[in-house]
């Protein structure tokens, strides 16, 4: 068994996932995908309740696994989990005199100017409480007269039901 320890310590499996656009996982790499990687990589056949994994791996990279072979043999692997599509690059910033700071550096915040819509709403505001005041009000509610109490002709401790 310290055989077998020594040399999956030396192993990198790896793991293609799918990915999204942003390169976030859908779903994860769990024990089971693990040993079945082993299996179709360096056919090593190990149970997956050997591979302990605290949680799930929902990330991009590489990560130490620990093996649990025996009582006191214990290994570590190395898997390295990629994206099946390709991941998109990021696109580099426009460079031109418009988005430039003071500084020489990217423009970060756009402050000192009012976008043209902010300006149109005041006066939208002023137009609703008009719009209220011409809504006609709802009526009143007539009251209903008050029922009597039901009187309990069954004795002590039985439930009335109470009429609607």
């Amino acid at each position: 068994m310290s055989e077998l320890a020594r040399g999956i310590s030396k192993l990198t499996a790896i793991i293609k996932v799918k990915t999204g656009d942003d390169g976030k996982m859908f779903g994860s790499v769990t024990s089971g995908t693990i040993a079945d990687e082993l299996k179709h990589q360096f056919d090593i056949t190990l149970e997956k309740r050997k591979i302990h994994l605290e949680h799930p791996i929902k990330t991009l990279g590489d990560h130490d696994v620990e093996l649990r072979l025996h009582g006191e043999v214990n290994a570590t692997l190395k898997v390295r989990v990629e994206s099946i599509n390709p991941l998109p690059q990021a696109p580099e910033p426009e460079r031109g005199y418009g988005g430039r700071d003071r500084d020489g550096g990217p423009r970060t915040e756009k402050r000192g100017r009012r976008p043209e819509g902010r300006e149109a709403r005041p006066e939208a505001k002023a137009e609703k409480p008009a719009a209220r005041a011409e809504k006609p009000g709802k009526p009143e509610k007539a009251e209903a007269p008050a029922k009597a109490p039901a009187k309990d002709q069954q004795g002590k401790g039985s439930k009335v039901e109470k009429s609607k």
